[in-house]
């Protein structure tokens, strides 16, 4: 190789190396923030969190739980992430890469279902507002939210949780049991907080077409000012995108595209050590993409 393709080459890498910085330094420094101020809430999450526990719950979630169904995804995740090892190293012809690949691939079955349950939540919270709205017009007649709720109707997903909690008033549980069952099924934050407040108007028998009416224009609020996050984040998120884009053009038009250079690429330790740098920072920001897209859930 002739001195000015050295040149060239090395102005390449170190291109792809200021990318690279350019990528992880706010990553490091976005993971140190999110350390710092929700520190007691990740040190929570990883004593009480399990990953066989998290699946059952998404599955039975989302409505598709069925006995040792997550051993079976487990046992598929594993297949798929062998697979995507032999592909990776088809490609790059580097073992240390093509495991931080396989490695990934084998979450990506289990992200899957849990953007999914994700969705469903965001789709409760956004039917909620319209479905107190509907309660209202039962309690402004009788003050009785059991009517209520068996009268009121919905569509999926929240339906099912209301059908739950009809189920377990028509099989005796008190009321006060009932809600409590629905907040666990639910499990969103500003649901259940709506619940709770259900159980101490039921409890005092105070006037729930007042409490519905209010709940109502805060929901509707939050909701409004969750899209407007939404449209936020997306914008974020798509420019994350068109910076991978870039960065993988940049990586096989310039790199890969000619033999000589992937042999750099793929048999020196900078090569390699550049090239499993890139696919943590797409690691990362996968991460972080998913951080945001979590938001106010």
């Amino acid at each position: 190789m002739i001195k000015g393709q050295w040149m060239i080459l090395f102005f390449k890498i170190l291109l792809t190396i200021i990318i690279v910085v350019i990528f992880t330094c706010p990553i490091i420094l976005f993971r140190n923030y999110v350390v710092k101020i929700n520190y007691n809430k990740i040190e929570n999450y990883i004593k009480n969190k399990r990953y066989f526990i998290n699946l059952n719950n998404y599955l039975n979630s989302i409505g598709i739980y069925k006995k040792y169904l997550q051993y079976l995804i487990i046992i598929l995740s594993l297949i798929f992430s062998i697979i995507i090892y032999f592909i990776s190293f088809k490609i790059f012809n580097v073992i240390s890469t093509s495991i931080l690949i396989s490695i990934f691939s084998f979450f990506i079955p289990y992200n899957l279902i849990t953007r999914i349950y994700y969705k469903r939540k965001e789709k409760i919270i956004k039917l909620f507002p319209t479905y107190i709205i509907t309660l209202k017009t039962y309690t402004q007649l009788t003050n009785d939210i059991i009517i209520a709720f068996r009268n009121a109707k919905t569509i999926e997903p929240l339906k099912t949780y209301v059908d739950r909690f009809n189920i377990y008033v028509e099989k005796g549980i008190n009321v006060f049991d009932s809600l409590e069952l629905l907040k666990k099924d639910i499990d969103i934050k500003q649901i259940s907080d709506f619940l709770s407040s259900i159980q101490v108007c039921y409890i005092n028998g105070g006037n729930f077409n007042i409490l519905l009416n209010r709940y109502a224009k805060l929901l509707l609020k939050t909701n409004l000012q969750k899209e407007k996050e939404e449209q936020e984040i997306f914008s974020s998120i798509t420019v994350l995108i068109i910076l991978i884009v870039i960065n993988l053009m940049l990586l096989f038009l310039f790199v890969f595209s000619d033999s000589e250079y992937k042999a750099i690429i793929t048999t020196t330790f900078t090569g390699k050590l550049i090239l499993n740098i890139n696919i943590l920072s797409y690691i990362f920001i996968y991460f972080i993409i998913k951080k945001f897209s979590r938001k106010g859930v």
